[in-house]
């Protein structure tokens, strides 16, 4: 399958509102959310302000940044996503629904911070989104999004393609080495102000080549499960901070990735 192919479909099976009622359901932030990655973008992001959420699917991360900044506007490809945000009637907040992956966004302006959240591995031509949010950003403005480290990917050891597969992607999802992403910043113009490890205790590398491919989708139900007890959280927010984020060894093999537009 094609990238195209890859975009075509997941725009179809995103338009209806059954796919998006599902995916609402499934994606609900988290104990791990609210206490450990979206603090990651908000030590970039100031209340004063204007933060553009591409690929805000039903708005996790865009309602999280609408009680913590000035203005917020999410845009997605599915109406039927967004929806869901424009049902909690944030007087901050704004929709902007795009019809392809190749949008002009040169009418929406341009803001302080550009996010996205679980969006840019899932096509393999993520570079071309990443000049889009450069796009999108004012000058000495930030870009934060997650991504998949190719690198660390392959210290499981194992066939990507079930790599992939055991973090809940399908075999299309698209790592990111830390080299290709310097690379691309350079062609663009953006410096990459920092790479975070995160998610060390559900996605990682070495623990993934320590398990078969069942054992390790059964350890991360239990750890999800885990994500919403107040006590094993206060554990993993000390953990994550002294140990995984200032490690120049972590094998996560999910990172945030904070770039800033140099111009």
């Amino acid at each position: 399958m094609t990238n195209e192919e890859v975009v075509n479909f997941k725009k179809m099976a995103w338009q209806s509102k059954e796919a998006a009622e599902v995916y609402n359901k499934g994606v609900q932030p988290n104990l791990y959310f609210n206490l450990i990655e979206f603090p990651l973008y908000m030590d970039y992001i100031k209340e004063t302000d204007s933060v553009f959420d591409m690929a805000a699917g039903t708005g996790i991360l865009t309602l999280y940044l609408a009680d913590r900044v000035r203005k917020v506007v999410a845009s997605d490809i599915s109406k039927e996503m967004l929806f869901y945000i424009e049902q909690q009637k944030k007087p901050n907040v704004s929709i902007f629904h795009v019809d392809s992956d190749t949008c002009d966004f040169s009418k929406v302006g341009k803001f302080d911070v550009v996010t996205s959240h679980w969006f840019m591995p899932h096509y393999a031509k993520w570079e071309h989104f990443l000049a889009q949010k450069k796009q999108l950003c004012k000058k000495n403005g930030y870009i934060i999004f997650d991504l998949l480290s190719k690198d660390n990917m392959l210290l499981a050891k194992k066939d990507i393609i079930q790599v992939k597969k055991a973090l809940g992607y399908s075999e299309h999802a698209v790592g990111v080495s830390e080299t290709e992403l310097k690379e691309a910043c350079d062609r663009l113009n953006l410096e990459v102000v920092k790479l975070i490890p995160t998610s060390f205790i559900a996605s990682n590398g070495l623990f993934l080549s320590e398990l078969t491919f069942d054992e390790y989708v059964s350890y991360r139900e239990c750890v999800e499960k885990l994500y919403h007890n107040p006590i094993f959280m206060d554990f993993i927010q000390k953990f994550e901070k002294t140990i995984v984020q200032s490690s120049n060894i972590a094998t996560s093999l999910k990172y945030i990735a904070v770039l800033q537009n140099k111009g």
